[in-house]
């Protein structure tokens, strides 16, 4: 199967968890860990928008590739058109995304709702919250337990 330079990339960064993998203007692949970053939990923020960044450049491609016609003037508003696409689509779920969150904010406390992000959006363990609020981990536990009910009430 051929693959497109995005693809590659994609999958490079992909491949590996314990890197941001990325290929400069020279051309040059390049690696960024953990250790270069302020924390574990900025490097995986991290980590996660440019995977999630990388897949839609990557499907951008599949998707202008599928639809690439002989004509050179089409095959760029093929491409300018699924741009559009993808840029509006990304915006609903930003939009939804936000709406949920702030239904989240409102209906759970401050420590439940920054566990809980923790816990979710970054995906950190129990244990590494704990790490990072300087308190036990039965202490986030509990707070993700009471979270979760909260939340079952509210949708």
């Amino acid at each position: 199967m051929f693959l497109s330079e995005d693809q590659k990339d994609y999958a490079r960064n992909k491949a590996d968890k314990t890197a941001l993998v990325y290929k400069d203007r020279n051309g040059q692949i390049n690696r960024l860990t953990v250790q270069q970053f302020k924390s574990k939990k900025e490097f995986l923020k991290w980590k996660r928008f440019s995977d999630e960044s990388y897949h839609g450049i990557s499907n951008g491609d599949e998707c202008f590739y599928k639809h690439r016609v002989s004509i050179g003037s089409a095959e760029q508003e093929i491409k300018e058109e699924d741009f559009e696409q993808e840029t509006e689509y990304r915006q609903s779920v930003l939009q939804r995304y936000h709406v949920v969150e702030e239904k989240l904010r409102k209906g759970l406390t401050r420590k439940q709702f920054r566990r809980f992000k923790m816990y979710v959006e970054d995906q950190l363990t129990e244990d590494e919250i704990a790490e990072i609020e300087k308190v036990g981990q039965s202490s986030v536990s509990y707070s993700l337990l009471k979270a979760e009910e909260r939340i079952k009430k509210m949708f």
